[in-house]
């Protein structure tokens, strides 16, 4: 699999969401691997990693009933960690009850932990990109960072195929995927 991602000169973070194994249905794991294969061949000035739960506090919780604990949601795959705990760029890694990656449970983390890496540009990958993915770029985007969503490595939890290509139409539509008209990119192969 061959991705294409911007190539700016700016300062980028990569940001992963939600990828824990034990909430995603086996049609959607396949992405795993290749989430890891990009981490390990694309270098970032910093790297944010993501994992969400749902407590009795969250949103998920008092609007669908949704209750997910942290020992039930477990933390992102390993393939992904251990790729991400290569690099020797800072790393970040937050628990959320919320969509939002800027919105953790302890506070505005993310945010400072960007700006004191002096990031202008986010790249994201995981899971749901109809959901938490997508809160997260539009939240990136009104932060004022150049914000792109990579395509490829982005799913739904049980691999919805409709889920999917919606919120990608949606990206699309906004400037904000690594599909967009980019001046400069850069192609990795991630098999």
């Amino acid at each position: 699999m061959n991705i294409k991602i911007p190539a700016s000169p700016r300062r980028k973070t990569l940001i992963v969401v939600d990828v824990q194994p034990q909430t995603l249905a086996p049609e959607a794991k396949v992405l795993i691997p290749f989430m890891a294969s990009f981490i390990s061949k694309v270098d970032y000035s910093a790297y944010v990693e993501a994992n969400y739960f749902a407590d009795h506090n969250s949103m998920f919780f008092k609007q669908d009933g949704f209750l997910k604990t942290k020992e039930e949601t477990g933390p992102s795959a390993q393939e992904v960690r251990v790729a991400i705990s290569s690099k020797s760029a800072p790393h970040l890694l937050i628990e959320k009850n919320t969509r939002s990656c800027f919105k953790s449970s302890i506070g505005d983390e993310v945010r400072m932990f960007l700006e004191r890496n002096e990031i202008e540009e986010v790249h994201f990958i995981g899971y749901d990109i109809n959901d938490c993915v997508l809160a997260s770029a539009y939240e990136a985007i009104d932060l004022g960072y150049f914000t792109y969503v990579i395509e490829e490595l982005c799913h739904h939890w049980n691999a919805d195929e409709s889920l999917k290509r919606a919120a990608i139409t949606i990206f699309r539509r906004q400037s904000m995927s690594n599909h967009g008209d980019h001046q400069l990119v850069q192609t990795i192969d991630v098999t």
